[in-house]
């Protein structure tokens, strides 16, 4: 019988193990889900053009066309940079 008990609790520490693992999986893919559902909330509450916030006038208003076009051209500037970086490693 004092044999009996060892087996007995290996078997139950085997079927806890599989509970915790697939409780585990449970949970990841439960969060995987929630992930997957909050990406399509979001695709959901991206605004047509009919529905922005704000006017032509009050962008023009709101926005610093200098600041703009400066940002604008740091960002041509880099994107030519990278693309010469991305022409000498390819050499």
């Amino acid at each position: 019988m004092s044999n009996d008990m060892p087996d007995d609790n290996n078997h139950k520490d085997n079927r806890l193990d599989l509970e915790i693992e697939s409780s585990s999986a449970d949970n990841v893919d439960k969060h995987l889900q929630s992930l997957e559902n909050s990406g399509r909330v979001a695709q959901q509450r991206q605004l047509s053009p009919e529905e922005q916030l704000f006017t032509e006038e009050e962008l023009a208003r709101l926005v610093n066309p200098d600041k703009l076009k400066a940002l604008m051209n740091n960002g041509d500037d880099f994107l030519g940079y990278l693309t010469g970086e991305i022409d000498k490693f390819e050499d």
